[in-house]
């Protein structure tokens, strides 16, 4: 834009007037704006580099929140599931009692059946197998 603006004022200053020192006065004038133009390229430079670290340090900020978000997501995870592990073994602890009655009831019949087993062998079978070993015995003796 500051191109058309000079290349305008020269013509139009030139056209107008034939001294050189109309000339020399527009010359210096496009150098000032020449140099304005550079001076404000360099700082527009200036602040699109440093706009760009700005960006650059906002993406590496924002990945490092994602995975510290991705870490802690992990965590509850581990945490949900170590939670639901613990609930399960209190479920099961709240069962033992009963587990156990059951045992000790299966046991006790059991134990029962054998007693039954032992006393019926004592009444039934250890006397006839005592008459069958004194039979014997009372056979080789004779």
């Amino acid at each position: 834009m500051w191109k058309m603006s000079a290349h305008n004022m020269l013509v139009s200053k030139y056209r107008h007037s034939d001294s050189v020192d109309a000339f020399a006065d527009l010359v210096e004038k496009l150098v000032e704006d020449v140099c304005i133009a550079f001076s404000r390229n360099v700082a527009a430079r200036g602040y699109a580099n440093r706009m760009e670290e700005q960006v650059t340090l906002a993406n590496s900020e924002a990945k490092s929140a994602e995975n510290t978000e991705k870490k802690a997501a992990d965590k509850a995870k581990v945490a949900k599931e170590k939670l639901k592990d613990a609930e399960n073994r209190a479920s099961e602890a709240e069962d033992a009692p009963r587990k156990a009655e059951e045992v000790r009831r299966k046991a006790d019949n059991d134990l029962a059946t054998a007693q039954s087993k032992h006393s019926r062998f004592l009444q039934v079978a250890m006397p006839t197998a005592l008459d069958e070993a004194r039979q014997q015995a009372v056979e080789e003796y004779l």
